[in-house]
């Protein structure tokens, strides 16, 4: 309309917005001439004219999109139900078949159970005994099964958590029978459409009667809990919103349920009907109304009706926790039965041990009576006594009945039976204690590690225990809480006990000291401040001790001198350690490719074969020039003029006159290659001297063939890689026995004329001196040398320990040891250790010195020397033929 008004010279006035327009009072504003038209489909309730129909408007139904469903239910919806039936099916089998083979050997049912649900989930299985064809058939059918089973489902759980699932699409008007969904529409056309066949009665059923404010509202925000019914060009609008999005909001049902006409409702006897009927045809056939529509989308975008939505909130999420929902529920589940299971088992399995030690008669006074349901063992001799070492002591009640003439033996003993396992609660009935002895009974269960020590005195019915922190002291315990509540409040609190680390000079990354700037002493180091912070969470001290060599800490561990040692050691009998956090890789630093001398650069700039070719053509179009010459020219001076023109040069001469077409052909054939082969050489060579030229690099071990570099390690490392039995032959034969200063000296100087072999902390605190250099000097091969356990060395008997290993696991699992890590290497550089490395001297490009133009200076000599030689020569016989 505003086009028609425009070109026929009108002017369009819009109803002022106090005059809202509803289309109950649309007749009423047309009678009284207040509006000429309505820019809106002709409703059958206006009863007013309107323009000529242009075409046939459907109105069609626009429901929610399906949704997906609960992530949780992801990994139950790989297979069908009878799918499930035929996993179900199998498992049974396997169980009753097996159970079977075995015959009167048959184990427990629930075994032959766990085998077949193993083989089904396809996992290995520690042991499998196989006494006939038939279990070998069994075994190979449940595990044939499972791999096809395991490999189906984890197929088809991929490809659900890349598509994603959802719920039943809605696709037709049937489909709204069923449908959760209202429709969302006014007084007028809920009226209008009970009498429509078209729409479902039970939509009409449950429509939701609003006004129209809160209809465009919710149609215009895409409001996926209701179905809306509008006509196809409002529909399209309204969607157009969502073209952007990969998961839609709301979908058009394509079956229509009522049709309009395409007409403008007018006032009547508009004396420019006849006119706009004419134009609106006009631009309809022309298609130019589409192109308004299209517009029109785009301009609601911009005046802010519609927004385009772009956010795809509805996307699939697959590794949230919600997805995990079911796997965490059987998890718990398992853990559960797991639980009922090991306490069932704890309950209804006990056994007494009564080990003698002296005084057979008080043994027997002692001694309870035959208990029938509870097995008892009566070992006489310490040998059968330490058979249960390991077998019953880890979850072990021990009570000793302490007589004086067997103290010795009976404190070896405990030594013995809780070795490694000093965090068990020992009993001890000692009926001739007095305080000096009970000094000296505590003294040695504190040196051997075991606090968790009761004593009780019969006499007195008194009980005693210590406490070790910060000096060994005596503590009277009223009843066994108050000894409970010391063990966890007190042992907890080290009231100052010093802790002895031990330091290596060659410890850096992992423990080193230094002097800051106002002379304070800085613990630092990753596994220093391991220690250090759980001294400290612990209120306890440190105490360091500095030992020279790998040899040294060991002695120092193996008696005691000190309580940790922050560094990687192998494991070995003479000293314990903490819990293994992962497992440390050892690999190869080798020095970086150098770069080529300078006067390769002229020749590098061809490959070999190019230099073939090159001479190749020379040859030949030397030939043919003194061929083509018919003796006007000597094969010499014809290899000069071609060599002129393959190096672009003038031909001289030989162009004063003009050619005959074959040499004329030879000139242009060589003047083109010429022109290729130097430009050619001349990008080669300008790259060569911007990029540089380099040696291969050593990537793998296999590179090191044909090198001359050395392998230096200290004496303990020496030892222990030449045992290694996959060590590769490359490395084997370059190792060097060096002193263990020298050996961290020449990695952390980065010494580019050996190579240097250690764990990954210690390789990345070397090559972090040279993060600033454009050219690394060194580079890190990715193949593992080989690896170890990563866990705290300390000496035995440690009390402490099994909080140590509390603490550094909640450490590790909370990210903090990397920062500890990281902050290291910031100390190697502000102790001295570690300087950044700012220039790297020998991979610095300097194409124009001296030693650029050596190859340059060889060829102008030889030159020099073969024309003197000519020169010399060609005077010589000259001389000669004239005196003949």
């Amino acid at each position: 309309m505003k086009e028609f008004i425009g070109r026929h010279n009108g002017t369009m006035i819009i109803l002022p917005a106090n005059q809202k327009l509803q289309y109950d009072n649309v007749s009423f504003l047309m009678a009284s001439k207040e509006i000429d038209y309505v820019c809106s489909h002709s409703e059958v309730m206006w009863k007013n004219p309107y323009t000529k129909p242009l075409y046939l408007l459907k109105k069609y139904i626009a429901v929610p999109h399906a949704r997906p469903i609960a992530r949780y239910w992801y990994f139950t919806s790989p297979f069908a139900l009878n799918l499930r039936l035929a996993v179900i099916g199998t498992v049974g089998y396997g169980t009753v078949m097996l159970y079977a083979s075995y015959g009167s050997e048959r184990p427990e049912m629930g075994v032959q159970f766990l085998r077949s649900w193993c083989h089904i989930m396809f996992l290995p299985q520690p042991h499998i005994s196989v006494n006939n064809w038939q279990q070998f058939a069994i075994h190979h059918i449940l595990m044939i099964s499972g791999f096809v089973f395991t490999t189906l489902y984890t197929s088809m759980l991929k490809s659900m958590l890349t598509s994603g699932l959802f719920e039943a699409q809605l696709n037709t008007l049937e489909d709204l029978e069923h449908s959760p969904y209202p429709l969302l529409t006014n007084s007028y056309y809920a009226e209008l459409y009970k009498g429509s066949t078209s729409v479902p009665a039970s939509v009409i059923n449950n429509a939701h009667i609003v006004s129209n404010d809160v209809i465009d509202n919710s149609r215009y925000n895409l409001n996926a809990n209701y179905m809306y019914i509008a006509y196809e060009d409002l529909m399209e609008g309204i969607l157009y919103q969502e073209h952007l999005r990969k998961v839609p909001r709301l979908k058009l049902i394509p079956q229509s349920v009522m049709d309009g006409l395409f007409a403008l409702p007018v006032l009547e006897s508009l004396p420019y009907l006849n006119m706009l009927d004419a134009y609106l045809r006009r631009i309809f056939e022309c298609g130019i109304l589409s192109k308004m529509k299209s517009n029109a989308w785009r301009d609601t975008i911009k005046s802010g009706i519609y927004h385009l939505m772009r956010y795809e909130r509805e996307e699939q999420k697959p590794y949230d926790l919600e997805f995990y929902l079911f796997a965490f529920l059987l998890w718990a589940l398992g853990l559960t039965l797991a639980a009922l299971c090991f306490l069932l088992e704890l309950l209804r399995f006990q056994l007494n041990v009564y080990l003698q030690f002296g005084n057979k008669s008080a043994y027997e006074v002692i001694l309870p009576a035959r208990e029938p349901v509870v097995p008892t063992l009566r070992p006489n001799c310490e040998e059968q006594k330490l058979v249960l070492t390991g077998n019953f002591s880890e979850r072990a009640l021990t009570i000793i009945y302490l007589e004086d003439s067997q103290a010795t033996r009976m404190f070896a003993y405990l030594t013995s039976w809780l070795w490694r396992a000093q965090q068990l609660q020992v009993l001890i009935i000692y009926p001739g204690a007095t305080t000096g002895k009970l000094f000296q009974l505590f003294s040695h269960c504190w040196h051997q590690g075991m606090v968790h020590i009761l004593v009780l005195l019969p006499e007195t019915q008194q009980l005693y225990s210590y406490m070790p922190y910060p000096k060994l002291e005596l503590l009277i315990m009223q009843n066994t809480l108050e000894y409970f509540h010391r063990t966890r409040g007190l042992l907890w609190d080290f009231h100052g006990f010093e802790i002895t680390c031990g330091i290596l000079p060659s410890g850096a990354p992992r423990a080193f000291l230094f002097r800051d700037h106002r002379n304070r002493v800085i613990y630092a180091g990753y596994m220093l401040r391991m220690v250090l912070d759980f001294i400290e969470h612990f209120n306890g001290s440190i105490r360091t001790h500095t030992v020279e060599t790998l040899r040294e800490a060991n002695e120092a561990l193996t008696t005691r001198v000190v309580d940790f040692l922050p560094y990687l050691l192998a494991e070995t009998p003479n000293f314990t350690g903490s819990v293994v956090l992962w497992h440390e890789n050892s690999f190869l630093m080798a020095p970086s490719a150098r770069l080529l001398p300078r006067y390769m650069y002229l020749l590098k700039a061809f490959s070999w074969t190019t230099w073939l070719a090159c001479f190749c053509l020379w040859s030949y179009c030397s030939g043919a020039w003194f061929l083509l010459s018919e003796g006007r020219l000597n094969l010499s001076a014809a290899f000069l003029q071609i060599l002129r023109l393959s190096l672009f040069l003038s031909p001289g001469e030989g162009l004063v006159a003009p050619p005959a077409p074959r040499r004329l052909l030879m000139y242009s054939i060589m003047t083109i290659a010429g022109l290729m082969l130097t430009n050619l050489y001349l990008a080669k060579l300008s790259s060569n001297l911007a990029a540089g030229l380099y040696d291969s690099q050593l990537n793998t071990f296999d590179d090191l063939e044909g090198t001359n570099y050395k392998l230096p390690q200290h004496e303990v490392e020496f030892n222990f890689l030449r045992q290694l039995p996959d060590l590769h032959p490359q490395l084997a034969k370059r190792l060097l026995l060096t002193p263990e200063q020298l050996v961290d000296s020449y990695r952390r100087d980065l010494n580019t004329s050996m190579l240097h072999i250690g764990f990954e902390d210690s390789i990345e605190f070397a090559l972090y001196q040279q993060k600033f250099l454009r050219l690394p000097l060194f580079h890190k091969l990715s193949k593992i040398v080989y690896q170890q356990p990563f866990f705290m060395p300390s000496a035995f008997g440690r009390p402490y320990l099994k909080i140590f290993n509390f603490y550094v696991r909640r450490m590790f699992e909370a990210g903090i040891l990397l920062k500890m890590k990281s902050d290291g290497f910031g100390h190697g550089i502000q102790s001295g250790r570690l300087r950044f490395v700012n220039r790297a001297w020998y991979q610095e490009v300097g194409s124009n010195d001296l030693e650029y133009y050596y190859v340059a200076a060889g060829v102008w000599l030889s030159g020099m020397f073969l024309g003197a030689l000519c020169f010399g020569c060609e005077y010589f016989f000259g001389s000669w033929n004239r005196r003949m």
